[in-house]
């Protein structure tokens, strides 16, 4: 697994594909300023190519944070990715 990447971020979900050693992860957590940030991270374990999508959330965004979550490991599934890592509950923040 990657393992954290920011202070204050916890890795709720972690996937890998096998056959191509593409990996995807997914962070919540608080910034310096407080701020709700939900973080998602893209790339290969086999290069240094990768992505970070990084968004700061509303409340309504918190609202949505199970149906967002829920997109996304529909969207990993329906890419052969293989879930690693979850550890999503209840008090997120």
């Amino acid at each position: 697994m990657h393992g954290d990447i920011h202070n204050g971020m916890k890795q709720i979900l972690y996937w890998e594909r096998p056959e191509d050693g593409r990996f995807y992860e997914v962070y919540v957590g608080r910034d310096l300023f407080g701020d709700r940030l939900f973080i998602r991270r893209w790339g290969s374990l086999k290069s240094a190519r990768h992505g970070e999508k990084i968004a700061v959330l509303t409340r309504d965004d918190i609202k949505r944070l199970p149906s967002m979550i829920s997109e996304i490991i529909r969207k990993r599934a329906h890419r052969h990715y293989r879930l690693i890592h979850s550890a999503i509950s209840s008090d997120l923040f």
